[in-house]
């Protein structure tokens, strides 16, 4: 009788904060086929997995650990890339301005390397950056800017395919035109992200994706938010000249960024929309800033825009309607000065009453918003309300999500005429959790 083959592989466990998280995890992968055990270490932040190799892949790990708002590490991976190498990453991204080199440099001291100085520091939009650090050629970048300065990629080619698939932004390390590592680096979406691209299309607005990252990153990217259209592998100014490509035919653009790469598109549009939270030139390049990172704000903004200018519009008919008639009539002779006054008069109050009717008259409701309070018994820190608020906020008609662990209970405002309390419910205990 032939014995099955075991492997094991250890993860280090990014948010697990509680009892509950090491349960959740522990139940989500043992009952995955081909799982011999799991043992979670709360205090160290690590699971190691024993395995059958034959009926399960240790990528479909990650994948439910990812699902279930965890961040997920490889220590295999973590060990092989030696403190040299990560020393010498860290050392040039460490002056670059790119939010990936601060990954870079998390995974750098991470790894406990010793972080050189870089010398010769020379930066390409769009690609990566280069520098010499302990008298080497270090080149940190995207897997084509590597294999331009010479570096051979064929041995780990199906890795970064694998990596991008999952949505991952792989960069390549070379030293002296060698690879020597490559590093992978998951930017989660934002809680509220899908919401956004569905309420651009309800307000009649066709959101466009430009990112400078690889064409199977971004498709994996769209396909999630919903996104139709999609542009991969932009160069910084090549952002710009898309924008101009579709103004050629007369279409309005607003570009939304927050990224030292985003500034020319964010000058070239006819609305440039900065993340609050974004770098400083991109602020500088743009019309509008939003306060925050919320992206369902740019539909706020433009709400707000819209609405604004529908009000100048009335207020200006109304004006003129009144000066334009009155005051013809009045230089004619044909009514008597006085009435042209009170005209006038009404005018300015027909303006004032049209500008403050928001305030003076009784608000229409477009959508009931309505709050609900579940006790949520198994709720014990930060990270189960952040694993419950990003399960609700993927659903139709759900608006904010707060959550109060002392007090185990969660707070969810939502629309009753697209979801209702039994299915947000259904939706927590989905999760793992036990919703009263």
């Amino acid at each position: 009788m032939t014995q099955a083959a075991t492997a094991k592989v250890q993860y280090r466990i990014g948010g697990m904060a509680c009892g509950f998280c090491v349960a959740s995890i522990g139940k989500a992968i043992g009952r995955m086929p081909g799982v011999k055990s799991v043992h979670v270490n709360l205090a160290h932040e690590e699971t190691l997995i024993e395995f059958d190799p034959e009926r399960i892949a240790p990528q479909k790990f990650e994948q439910t650990l990812n699902a279930l708002g965890y961040a997920v590490r490889s220590l295999d991976r973590l060990r092989a890339f030696e403190e040299e190498q990560a020393g010498l990453a860290a050392a040039v991204e460490e002056i670059s301005e790119h939010p990936l080199a601060r990954a870079v440099g998390a995974a750098a001291k991470e790894a406990n390397a010793q972080i050189g100085r870089a010398e010769a520091f020379e930066a390409t939009p769009g690609k990566g950056v280069t520098a010499r650090v302990a008298g080497r050629n270090v080149s940190v970048g995207s897997p084509a800017f590597a294999q331009q300065l010479g570096a051979d990629l064929a041995p780990v080619r199906g890795e970064i395919e694998r990596m991008q698939a999952e949505a991952q932004t792989v960069i390549a390390v070379a030293v002296d035109g060698e690879l020597a590592a490559i590093i992978s680096i998951a930017d989660p979406l934002k809680p509220d992200a899908s919401d956004a691209v569905a309420r651009l299309r309800e307000a009649g607005l066709e959101p466009v994706m430009l990112t400078g990252d690889n064409r199977r990153t971004a498709q994996a990217v769209a396909r999630r938010l919903g996104i139709r259209e999609f542009h991969s592998e932009v160069l910084p100014a090549r952002k710009a000249e898309r924008i101009r490509a579709l103004q050629r035919d007369g279409t309005r653009v607003a570009m939304v960024g927050d990224g030292i790469n985003d500034a020319p598109a964010l000058m070239q549009a006819d609305v440039g929309i900065a993340i609050g939270a974004g770098t400083d030139i991109a602020i500088e390049s743009a019309d509008v800033v939003l306060v925050g990172e919320r992206l369902t704000a740019v539909v706020d903004a433009i709400q707000i825009g819209r609405a604004s200018y529908r009000k100048t519009v009335q207020n200006l008919a109304l004006a003129f309607s009144f000066n334009g008639i009155g005051v013809p009539l009045a230089a004619t002779g044909l009514v008597h000065p006085v009435w042209a006054m009170i005209a006038m008069a009404a005018s300015v109050t027909a303006v004032l009453t049209n500008s403050f009717a928001g305030r003076l008259l009784p608000k229409r409701r477009a959508r009931q918003r309505v709050e609900i309070d579940v006790a949520v018994g198994n709720m014990h820190c930060e990270h189960c309300v952040d694993t419950i608020r990003k399960g609700l906020l993927q659903l139709e008609g759900i608006d904010t999500v707060t959550g109060d662990p002392a007090r185990k209970q969660v707070t969810v405002a939502y629309r009753p005429e697209a979801i209702g309390p039994e299915g947000i419910r259904r939706a927590i205990r989905a999760r793992g959790y036990d919703a009263a």
